[in-house]
């Protein structure tokens, strides 16, 4: 039975009330407000969940090899409020907010899939910006896109995230094509295709099934100095449907995000599965080794069901190269 409140939920409202009273803001200082209120919000959630803090320094020491840990936790905690403070205002976001939230880079590699209306595959990663802000960044520069989505609502979630935080926080998910990958409707996905959407889906999907998979479905991927256990649907998706896979990030900015998208990996029947996912991989790694903080699996319970060390001699630096600008505040 879950319970009626937990004092985790206290971060998630306060979000939602910043989120409420956003609207009285002046326009031409909401975002770097937000990018304020983030880090002093963020700075809250990780003294006071000092079992989330914990384990996610555990984390990073054991995939990063690095010892300033408490610096990049702390960080990671400002960003992940910082995106459920966006997540929660995406419907008060003008226009020229949105252009100034994210610069897309690289748009040369979809501009002719874009206008001849090809469908494509947009794999991201839970870096940086993620979720239901990267599916407005998309339709905001006009990119068709059908997001492949999980659940969003924690299994242990309390009566009040349920009743209060995720009204709020999912109320703009009705304003995007989403398509959660519970049973991967085929009629939809061949629809989407037809009508030249991207499908936006994220390469770094860890959860139960990604751990309980066996071979083809999953395979282990060279990731910083470890091994990480990815699954292989998005190849095999991309196979079936006869689409390339471009691979995208969201790099931090000192207020907002660079949306850089990659170079078109191009997939037939014969591409071994693995393939895409070491290029993806390799790519995600070079991000995370400049700015290493934003990944949100860091903060996964269970990450060491994924992430293995596959070198004696990590990889190492020291605090000083953490740089202070790629904090959201």
């Amino acid at each position: 039975m879950n319970r009626l409140f937990h004092v985790s939920d206290l971060p998630h409202l306060a979000f939602a009330g910043v989120a409420l009273a956003w609207h009285a803001m002046p326009i031409r200082h909401r975002l770097s407000r937000a990018a304020r209120i983030a880090r002093l919000l963020g700075d809250m959630w990780y003294t006071t969940s000092r079992a989330d803090a914990a384990h996610t320094r555990r984390n990073m020491a054991r995939g990063l090899g690095r010892s300033d840990t408490d610096a990049l936790a702390r960080d990671l905690f400002r960003e992940v409020a910082y995106n459920k403070l966006l997540n929660d205002m995406l419907p008060k976001l003008h226009a020229h907010e949105l252009s100034r939230l994210a610069t897309p880079i690289g748009l040369e590699h979809i501009r002719s899939f874009v206008e001849r209306g090809q469908s494509f595959i947009l794999m991201g990663a839970h870096y940086g910006l993620n979720g239901y802000p990267v599916m407005r960044m998309l339709q905001h520069h006009n990119i068709p896109t059908l997001g492949v989505l999980g659940s969003d609502m924690p299994a242990n979630a309390s009566w009040a995230y349920r009743r209060v935080v995720y009204p709020i926080r999912n109320h703009v998910a009705e304003t995007f094509d989403i398509l959660t990958i519970d049973g991967l409707p085929q009629r939809r996905l061949l629809h989407a295709v037809r009508t030249g959407k991207a499908l936006m889906l994220l390469g770094d999907a860890l959860d139960e099934e990604t751990a309980s998979l066996q071979p083809p479905n999953v395979a282990t991927i060279p990731f910083l100095d470890n091994t990480l256990r990815l699954k292989t649907g998005p190849v095999r998706l991309a196979q079936w449907l006869n689409l390339p896979i471009v691979p995208f990030f969201f790099r931090r900015r000192r207020i907002g995000y660079d949306m850089v998208m990659h170079a078109p990996i191009d997939i037939t029947r014969s591409t071994p599965l693995d393939a895409p996912l070491r290029h993806f991989a390799a790519l995600f790694s070079e991000y995370l080794r400049t700015d290493p903080a934003p990944w949100a699996h860091w903060r996964h319970e269970t990450l060491e069901r994924f992430l293995h060390p596959c070198s004696a001699t990590p990889h190492t630096q020291t605090e000083g190269s953490h740089a202070r600008r790629h904090s959201p505040a």
